[in-house]
């Protein structure tokens, strides 16, 4: 029998040697912590690790089911007394046959959420141009951090997975100061007084290679987290225990003072799931270690110590809130919080929920509501398999007194069996399975798409007897318009995400940093800022607030591909969408990329135009070039003169400058469609020395006289 995935209660070094430890180690209230007294903090932490496994093992036993029916492993069972995970052992003949529909559940709401790209809006804290360019400049940055350093765009898919699979994807922002590589710069280059020192200190050392740091997004299980036990909401939870493990000599060099004295965790000390996830080898696989020897797979041959950080909003005298942290019942760090969201102190995490549950903090997902009628599709299926098996090699009665060898009856064809003569075998044919056995198989099907709002027309499927085009995208749509709920918790999240890297940015940052972004019509831009360019001079005014991200996924048009290139399609014959004016913008919603030739000249032109528009705002004149396409220009150059950056630096001379441009291409245009609108003399004519001007005159001639006449 294979060895099952052990669940095993923790107890510390220090309460082995020390029995008394128990008694200080209890769960017990976060505020009544003394917080000023570092082992009251050790002995606070220590106390929810203790007791985590009594609080919180019917949540993560149903973590761990929901993973393994995702990965195909849907015959285990749990040993409720022994707290185990196991296959149970079953005859060879025995079928157990995996027809995975749960993974397409998970996986249709994952895409479905997925394809709805984030749109980040930075509202302007007041209406100066100041303000409103400010604004401007966050949602730039926020678009190349959410891309580049951050790289937030592949890490939602991974929360969007633990979501589909556990009901809660997390993500942690915070500040790296060991992030970034290391530049070379003199106290001359910075404007920031903190910076200017070190680097003087720096350069009396004869060194000048400082790490500037960067903002860092980790993605978390939920196994990681440990919040408040009596929080009911996400939104309100006042504290929460982070736990990771990490390899000893990484909290040595963190921590140099406080770590050096820091040993490793035992194993079974050791916060693993990841090993437990990573014993789950693949759908045919029935072996699951468990043991101590492949944590190396997971982790290599490193020490390993579990890292408790405890983040708090503010209470009592804490007025920012608190962040400590613990290790090996040290306490390495404590100070304020931070981080902040909306202009309020902040936990920096992000919790995306799939279907939450009125009075508790966990959510469920679709999933995990799926799995005992996929487990009954399973048995329905596999007692059809050993039926026809039966069936296909059927029993034989041989009566006492036949002299039939024990090996004789056999598959072969043509086989000869000898026989006392009165006493020959007969085959037992079993009945066949009843119809009902059929329609069961079909109604669990059907009620896992049921509860999961994934039907066949969501999967390609023509749903029975429905033939028009009009009645599908109907029901696709309502099996997207499902998700809203959840994908308004996402939005929601992602809006608390953008304000608190927006803040964390414009504190941090002291340095001219460099964006690189694609902007209108997929140009790139690339442009510097400053963390004190993200804010105005209106930040001490009361109810300001310069960091109010709001984020749509998506947009309001409808969410499957066929319904929306439909309503696109209906607002372009209705003419509330213009075919030649809004060319560029009915090919972003249709998604038909822009791979036209036409198209991409327009491009060109554009970004040519926006250069001029930069040279000319430092006061320099720009010459009109006979190969430009005088409209594009002057779109791109009167949607310029309308933006607060315009507005902010224009003057008298910059206005004249981009009145005589304007000017200029307003002439070449006319000239040009002048000049197209002379016709041109036919060459058969010209040969054949035919006076083009008598020929116009008897073709207007011939149109103007009475048919007949």
């Amino acid at each position: 029998m294979p060895q099952p995935l052990r669940v095993v209660p923790r107890q510390t070094r220090e309460a082995k040697r020390n029995p008394k430890v128990n008694e200080q180690r209890k769960l017990r209230s976060f505020f009544s912590v003394d917080w000023k007294n570092p082992q009251d903090v050790v002995n606070f932490v220590g106390g929810m690790w203790d007791t985590r496994r009594s609080r919180r093992s019917w949540l993560e036993r149903q973590w761990y089911i929901n993973i393994a029916f995702y990965m195909g492993h849907q015959w285990l069972e749990w040993d409720e007394s022994r707290g185990q995970l196991y296959q149970p052992t079953a005859p060879p003949w025995r079928v157990r046959l995996t027809a995975n529909l749960v993974q397409g559940v998970a996986r249709k709401i994952m895409s479905t959420i997925l394809r709805q790209k984030p749109v980040f809006t930075v509202v302007p804290a007041t209406g100066d141009a100041e303000d409103v360019v400010a604004a401007r400049l966050q949602e730039k940055v926020l678009k190349y951090y959410w891309g580049g350093p951050l790289e937030a765009d592949t890490k939602l898919v991974d929360a969007i997975m633990w979501m589909t699979t556990t009901g809660l994807g997390v993500w942690r922002l915070h500040w790296d100061p060991t992030k970034s590589n290391e530049v070379t710069l003199s106290s001359d280059d910075v404007t920031d007084k903190n910076l200017i020192n070190d680097l003087k200190k720096l350069e009396k050392k004869g060194e000048n290679k400082v790490n500037l740091g960067e903002a860092v997004l980790e993605q978390k299980s939920p196994f990681q987290i440990d919040p408040d036990p009596w929080a009911t909401t996400f939104e309100s939870l006042p504290w929460l225990i982070d736990t990771t493990m990490r390899p000893v000599e990484w909290v040595q060099d963190r921590y140099p003072k406080k770590g050096k004295d820091v040993q490793a965790d035992d194993e079974d000390d050791l916060h693993f799931f990841e090993k437990r996830i990573a014993d789950l080898a693949g759908p045919g696989s029935a072996t699951f270690t468990g043991g101590r020897s492949s944590l190396a797979g997971v982790r290599g041959n490193q020490s390993m110590v579990n890292v408790h950080e405890v983040w708090a909003l503010p209470f009592g005298k804490f007025n920012r809130g608190i962040y400590a942290v613990v290790a090996d019942d040290t306490l390495l760090d404590i100070r304020q919080n931070q981080y902040r969201a909306n202009g309020s102190v902040a936990l920096p995490y992000s919790f995306f929920e799939e279907i939450g549950v009125p009075g508790r903090l966990w959510p469920t997902c679709a999933l995990e509501q799926s799995i005992s009628l996929q487990a009954e599709y399973n048995r329905g299926r596999s007692q059809i398999i050993e039926n026809r098996n039966q069936m296909s090699r059927p029993k034989w009665l041989v009566p006492e007194g036949a002299n039939i060898g024990d090996y004789a009856l056999t598959s072969e064809p043509g086989e000869v069996v000898r026989h006392t003569f009165g006493h020959q075998p007969t085959m037992s044919v079993p009945p066949p399975l009843p119809n009902y056995v059929i329609k069961t198989l079909e109604l669990a099907r059907s009620d896992i798409q049921d509860v999961s709002q994934i039907h066949d027309v969501s999967q390609g499927k023509q749903p029975g007897s429905v033939r028009a085009g009009r009645a599908i995208v109907a029901l696709q749509e309502q099996d997207a318009s499902v998700l809203a709920p959840t994908i308004l918790v996402i939005e929601k999240q992602l809006e608390k995400f953008g304000s608190m890297t927006m803040e964390l940015l414009s504190r941090k940052i002291k340095e001219n940093r460099l964006v690189k972004i694609s902007g209108k019509n997929d140009l790139y831009e690339v442009q510097e800022f400053l963390g004190s360019d993200l804010i105005g001079t209106n930040k001490d005014k009361p109810g300001v607030n310069y960091f109010d991200v709001r984020v749509k996924i998506g947009s309001q048009l409808p969410l499957t591909p066929d319904a929306r290139r439909q309503f696109i399609t209906e607002l372009a014959q209705s003419g509330v969408l213009d075919i030649v004016a809004d060319k560029r913008r009915i090919l972003e919603l249709l998604e038909l990329g822009s791979e036209e030739p036409l198209y991409d000249t327009a491009r060109l032109d554009f970004a040519n135009q926006r250069q001029e528009n930069r040279v000319m705002m430092e006061g320099i004149a720009m010459e009109v070039q006979d190969y430009d396409d005088d409209a594009v220009h002057l779109e791109a150059m009167i949607t310029f003169q309308k933006t607060p950056e315009y507005a902010e630096k224009r003057d008298e001379k910059i206005d004249i400058i981009f009145q005589d441009h304007r000017s200029q291409h307003e002439q070449n245009q006319q000239l040009k469609e002048q000049g197209q609108g002379v016709q041109q003399p036919d060459l058969q004519q010209l040969q054949q020395g035919v006076n083009t001007e008598d020929a116009l005159a008897r073709s207007v001639a011939q149109a103007r006289t009475p048919q007949g006449i």
